[in-house]
């Protein structure tokens, strides 16, 4: 039940994100850098700290076909609001729970590092979802890398 309640809270919350998408106004500056990154055809992490992921839908869906987009999301008790939030606004979810289980985090890690190897976009909170706010994990630039190195491996 717990888990249907967090669903539907995730689908509110990609409501709350197409409304912000609809009603305001988007002015980006240093697009043309997503867009390099973007035409390179390589793997493209994107990264934003905790706080604005609404704001950062907009953002996406003016700019790709946000069904390319896996959101990577905290596997822990927030799993079912984050994935019904993706799934909501059309992008796949990833989850990964790095506290519990390291093996089966490892290889959700390595999944998401496949998926950005395929092409995929992929969109994750470098703060992580336990913080200290704006302070990045060292796992960020870890998948950035080894994407960018399996991708040159099997292209």
């Amino acid at each position: 039940m717990s888990d249907w309640i967090g669903s539907l809270e995730g689908r509110l919350l990609a409501l709350y994100a197409r409304l912000v998408q609809r009603t305001c106004r988007l002015e980006t500056h240093g697009w043309e850098h997503a867009e390099r990154a973007l035409a390179a055809d390589k793997p493209v992490l994107f990264a934003a700290w905790h706080g604005g992921n609404h704001l950062i839908y907009p953002l996406f869906k003016a700019h790709f076909d946000l069904s390319k987009l896996v959101l990577v999301v905290a596997g822990d008790h927030r799993k079912a609001i984050l994935e019904g939030m993706a799934r909501g606004l059309g992008a796949t979810p990833f989850a990964i729970a790095m506290n519990e289980d390291s093996l089966s985090g490892a290889r959700s890690l390595l999944s998401l590092i496949h998926e950005l190897r395929r092409r995929r976009l992929s969109y994750i909170n470098p703060d992580g979802p336990d913080g200290p706010a704006r302070t990045p994990k060292r796992g960020v630039a870890f998948i950035a890398t080894r994407a960018q190195e399996i991708g040159r491996a099997h292209v």
